[in-house]
């Protein structure tokens, strides 16, 4: 069994214009130095249609079927506050709610709300629970936000009454979005105000290792999520040198996660860690799906 806590939806209507933008500007560069030739804004365009046309969940159906994949988490994220441009964050939760009622067995939402939203946000947080049936709360502080930020305060006190996980994205995004954070005296704090919540910090296993190996170990509520170690495959001594640690360690608090679509090599990505010699079937299975079903409540 197998369980993706970390994923998104490969549709293009739920990400804004501005990340879109952003999208491009990679590929672009990755591409062109690659390739010695330059990239016509229309090539990149039609390639990101051609990566964010999954607007009926049967692409990610038969890629989570395709890696041994029962269930994924799937992440909306309020990405538009505050941006000069359409807000529809009311269209974004609609779609990530039908694909919840099309598929209720093998996807588990969470919904994306900007602290900065304020009482309006946490009423539409609450309606998220209850008329859509969505089952945790995921946090982007890049958008301009720090985890301790009191506006979260009434969202994590809606966690803590329905026992849902909140999901935090831990480091930078983009080059013109927010990078530097309190953390981890941010995470450290509100674990402990709210010891009932499980905080699960998405990329903070192995890409921030340093700052975030130890929290586990200070705070029972406190979860590891290993995507984007991606970023630094080439240290691959170093990779599994900290995740023999995080094993050895702290094995109930380390969870599996792709982070797809923005990471498309998720079959690999299991097989990789599968692949570890400290890795006993013990570890596999607490990692691929019993700690997510403990912090799930499942």
């Amino acid at each position: 069994m197998i369980i993706d806590m970390h994923t998104h939806l490969s549709d293009i209507r739920v990400y804004p214009d501005y990340w879109i933008q952003n999208i491009k500007r990679t590929i672009r560069k990755k591409l062109e130095k690659e390739i010695p030739i330059q990239v016509s804004d229309d090539f990149l365009q039609n390639y990101v249609n051609n990566i964010l046309n999954d607007f009926d969940g049967e692409t990610k159906i038969k890629l989570m079927d395709e890696c041994g994949i029962d269930k994924a988490v799937v992440l909306q994220v309020d990405f538009g506050y505050g941006r000069q441009e359409p807000d529809n964050l009311y269209n974004i939760i609609d779609i990530h709610g039908e694909m919840l009622k099309k598929y209720p067995e093998r996807f588990i939402v969470f919904a994306g709300i900007d602290p900065r939203r304020g009482k309006k946000g946490a009423d539409l947080f609450e309606k998220c629970i209850k008329e859509y049936k969505f089952s945790g709360l995921k946090l982007y502080p890049p958008c301009g936000y720090e985890i301790d930020n009191k506006g979260l305060y009434p969202l994590y006190e809606i966690c803590n009454e329905y026992r849902l996980p909140v999901l935090i994205h831990i480091g930078p995004s983009w080059e013109d979005m927010k990078s530097t954070f309190n953390y981890p005296d941010s995470i450290l704090k509100v674990s402990k105000e709210f010891p009932n919540v499980p905080f699960v910090l998405g990329h903070a296993a192995l890409l921030f290792y340093e700052e975030s190996h130890k929290l586990p170990l200070v705070r029972e509520n406190i979860y590891l999520e290993v995507s984007g170690y991606e970023k630094m495959i080439e240290q691959e001594a170093l990779l599994k040198e900290r995740m023999k640690n995080l094993m050895n360690n702290c094995p109930d608090k380390v969870v599996y996660g792709s982070d797809w679509p923005m990471y498309r090599t998720v079959k690999e990505d299991i097989s990789y860690f599968e692949s570890f010699d400290f890795m006993t079937d013990d570890f596999k299975e607490k990692l691929f799906y019993k700690n997510a079903l403990d912090l799930l409540g499942m």
